[in-house]
């Protein structure tokens, strides 16, 4: 089994004693989709001034994101990691290796992040040392089209929960196209399953079942209704949505 290989600059992994919302760490993971990609990037990357780490994990078995990703082949906040075994779980525990500031954003490769995303999110964790896992809504950008859905999580008002129970329902929690976890908790609940997520045996809720797991052990789980992310993935019906579901 293959393990990863990356093109960036090799940096060294903080603790989370201090964290800087102005130093932010932002991973996508992919693995068949093209255009999408570059427009998830774009928007992490849109201020020159941000100081952003993108770890782009890349899952195809073939150079299909070489020639899209050549407008940043000069930006050294972008790090490309080819990573040759399948499944989202896998592909975002890789991020969590790599990233180097105490929180890691995580938002998806058919997705868009307004200016400052990052920020925003890793901000929720200052002054919360027992926050784990922070949600934020997920709208449709796309619309209804009748012939299927997008997947989107809208967050009407925040709320944190602090332990989970027999009352407690995992899709109540929200999705990984706008997530954020506090690396060193993350870390020490084993990462993500890689058995859960697209492209693993179990093809769904890797972003949930981390966030249960973070309850088990004592951390708390935040929903923010802001900022947004902008979900561009519309699934049509049939197999898709059954997978999904």
């Amino acid at each position: 089994m293959g393990g990863p290989v990356a093109t960036g600059a090799a940096t060294t992994p903080n603790d989370d004693h201090w964290i800087d919302p102005e130093r932010v760490s932002v991973a996508i993971c992919t693995k068949g989709r093209d255009e999408t990609v570059a427009r998830a990037v774009a928007t992490v990357l849109v201020d020159p001034t941000e100081d952003v780490e993108l770890i782009l994990v890349d899952q195809n078995d073939d150079d299909r994101l070489v020639e899209l990703l050549a407008p940043f082949a000069a930006d050294r906040r972008l790090t490309h990691v080819r990573l040759d075994t399948p499944g989202a779980g896998r592909a975002r525990n890789v991020a969590l290796e790599l990233a180097t500031r105490p929180i890691v954003c995580f938002t998806d490769d058919d997705c868009t992040v307004p200016v400052g995303w990052a920020r925003d999110m890793t901000e929720l964790f200052v002054s919360r040392p027992l926050l784990g896992v922070v949600f934020c809504s997920v709208v449709d950008a796309v619309g209804a089209r009748g012939d299927g859905f997008t997947p989107d999580f809208v967050i009407p008002n925040e709320a944190v929960f602090h332990r989970w129970n027999l009352g407690s329902r995992a899709n109540r929690l929200g999705i990984g196209a706008g997530m954020a976890v506090r690396r060193l908790t993350a870390l020490a609940l084993g990462g993500f399953d890689p058995m859960m997520g697209p492209g693993s045996a179990f093809p769904s809720a890797d972003d949930r079942e981390l966030a249960v797991r973070a309850l088990f052990r004592g951390s708390h789980v935040m929903l923010s209704p802001i900022p947004t992310v902008d979900h561009h993935g519309h699934r049509p019906d049939g197999d898709a949505a059954r997978a999904l579901s």
